[in-house]
């Protein structure tokens, strides 16, 4: 007879959505997503893997270093990625928006590229009271209509990066297929992705392997409408805040109060989605180090994790590199 093991947190992700609706329904939501967190906080930090006879034969590819560290600043997060990029080394920047995580200097050379021009970002800079001069110059400009390889016009690159990006991608393994035509053999791409156990997607979800290959096959362009219906549904506030750390306090509150009139108004206009830019996609680091084994394993990707690094707070850091191909 199999022994009894503890409740860990991924197991508990994993129930989620058979208890949600019974907690749901006896007004005990927030009490759950309580008991959810504490349990998370208590328990030991251990990458999602299992024992060889529960996990599938895909989990056997995880990744060999799940890194822990208290991380709280983005200047902290991206020294760390600093530290897998080469020198000499040529890169390229997703959305730096108007804080990049890397600037040229030192045998580094970065290029950018983001969703506005660079007039666009020094007027948003000077709008939020930042210093316009810190935005760097953009050197591409996003055609969502394009691949981002097509954006950079087949230029190839040692590094890529980008912070808070990956989640809001309808076709997350097409992206990653692209980045790689991207990358030289040996290249990184480094991201930062929000832990969805300490964000507003606490609530939700998570991501699963099936909505990934869907996504891909289906070549979605736009986030799909359950999407929008779980963030206005599900998405929470601890207290006061929209992301917080593993020893911050407080009591989870619904994010949209008026969550049924938002769900109306996307049922009177469906294609609404087609405008919204919201999360896409919910991970942890170690649900998302598991979907990637996963998909992997089916070889429609070509990128291996060198490190996900948990920050405990907000979120965590993913270190991937592209494979040598054999010779």
């Amino acid at each position: 007879m199999s022994s009894i093991r503890p409740l860990t947190p991924p197991k508990l992700l994993r129930r989620l959505p058979a208890a949600r609706a019974y907690f749901r329904q006896h007004g005990l939501h927030m009490t759950l997503l309580r008991i959810a967190r504490e349990l998370r906080q208590g328990s030991k930090p251990a990458p999602r893997t299992g024992s060889a006879e529960s996990r599938p034969a895909a989990a056997a590819a995880a990744p060999r270093t799940m890194i822990r560290s208290t991380l709280k600043t983005r200047r902290d997060k991206a020294a760390v990625l600093r530290q897998h990029i080469a020198n000499p080394s040529t890169g390229l920047e997703i959305s730096p928006n108007i804080n990049p995580l890397v600037v040229s200097g030192g045998g580094v050379t970065v290029q950018y590229l983001d969703f506005c021009t660079t007039d666009q970002l020094r007027a948003q800079a000077a709008a939020k009271g930042r210093n316009p001069a810190a935005v760097p110059q953009i050197d591409y400009v996003y055609d969502p209509q394009q691949l981002i390889s097509e954006c950079v016009g087949g230029r190839t690159f040692d590094f890529v990066l980008s912070s808070h990006v990956v989640e809001h991608i309808p076709n997350l393994v097409g992206h990653f297929r692209d980045i790689s035509r991207i990358l030289n053999e040996g290249g990184i791409y480094g991201l930062i992705v929000p832990d969805m156990s300490l964000c507003f997607d606490a609530g939700k979800s998570p991501t699963t392997l099936g909505q990934l290959i869907e996504a891909f096959v289906d070549d979605w362009k736009y986030a799909p409408i359950s999407a929008m219906i779980d963030e206005f549904r599900s998405a929470v506030w601890l207290g006061d805040k929209n992301a917080w750390s593993v020893d911050d306090g407080g009591v989870f509150f619904p994010k949209y109060r008026n969550w049924r009139q938002l769900i109306t108004n996307v049922l009177r206009n469906p294609t609404s989605s087609k405008n919204w830019h919201g999360h896409v996609w919910r991970f942890t680091p170690e649900t998302f180090a598991q979907l990637w084994a996963e998909i992997r394993s089916f070889g429609l990707i070509d990128l291996n994790i060198r490190s996900v690094i948990p920050t405990q707070h907000m979120d965590f850091l993913c270190v991937m590199e592209k494979v040598a191909s054999a010779k």
